[in-house]
């Protein structure tokens, strides 16, 4: 089997731990450093139920990752086993390169078998319409966890042997980067966000005309087509990969409104998104 290239080697060793646990691994990226990596649908908890909790509560599983998983972690360096309020059960592991957190690494999901103790449970359990699928979930062994966990650890130093090769090779160039590196790296990592061409600028070190004029001579399309095409190729792995609604593909890929999103769609594929989702699935 041929050896994977530098760039394809985060998406396949993300893709063989799936294939080995059959688990689903969604990744906390706080660096940015693996988007356009590995595929966008790794950056989210798409797994049923999931899915359902966060269309009722977003904001709840937000609030208990930052606010009561991300301080756990960093007194349980070899990973915990949490619960959420909606009983879903997952393994957790964070990942620190050169002193800072880098990535938290999740592995699920479960269902909780009686006399459960996770490492980490949610103060706010609460009944909710995603019961059916909690109950339909295996139940978590301690041998299931238990193995989940050194995987992680596994996966985690491929991915930290990955960072560093890249580092060793970003500092053999002298750290440099073309103009043309810094604008694409900069659109790719902020896609996702709500930025214009001034935060672009700002970043650069320019004035919004000379950034524009910087961006079109170093890319050759202007700031908006960039950071459409970027938009619309997260979107398009999102609708072939997952089965997000449309309105979270959205969402998740930066675009700023349902109306936008088609009208780029439209003009760059020649169809509808629900129309070439399904000609992705024949």
């Amino acid at each position: 089997m041929p050896e994977p290239s530098h760039r394809e080697l985060p998406e396949r060793a993300c893709a063989s731990f799936e294939r080995l646990t059959g688990l689903d691994l969604s990744i906390h990226d706080l660096q940015g450093l693996l988007w356009g990596q590995v595929s966008p649908h790794r950056f989210q908890h798409l797994r049923q139920p999931c899915l359902l909790v966060k269309r009722h509560d977003q904001h709840g599983c937000t609030v208990f990752d930052v606010d009561a998983l991300y301080p756990h972690l960093a007194a349980h360096p070899q990973g915990v086993v949490k619960r959420c309020f909606a009983g879903v059960v997952e393994v957790a592991l964070e990942v620190r390169a050169e002193g800072r957190l880098w990535l938290v690494l999740f592995a699920g999901a479960w269902r909780a078998r009686p006399g459960f103790r996770p490492d980490l449970d949610s103060p706010d359990r609460r009944p909710g319409p995603w019961e059916p699928q909690v109950a339909a979930l295996a139940p978590g062994g301690d041998q299931d966890l238990a193995a989940a966990l050194e995987l992680l650890h596994q996966l985690a130093a491929r991915l930290s042997a990955w960072r560093r090769e890249r580092t060793s090779a970003e500092r053999a160039m002298g750290g440099h980067r073309t103009r043309r590196e810094t604008i694409l790296r900069w659109i790719q990592d902020r896609h996702r966000e709500q930025v214009s061409l001034a935060d672009l600028a700002r970043d650069l070190g320019l004035s919004v005309d000379r950034a524009s004029h910087a961006v079109g001579e170093a890319c050759g399309s202007g700031f908006a087509a960039l950071m459409a095409d970027e938009r619309l190729r997260t979107a398009s792995e999102l609708l072939r990969t997952t089965d997000l609604p449309v309105r979270e593909v959205i969402a998740a890929s930066g675009f700023r409104n349902r109306a936008h999103f088609h009208q780029v769609f439209r003009r760059r594929l020649g169809t509808s998104p629900a129309r070439w989702r399904r000609s992705r699935e024949a």
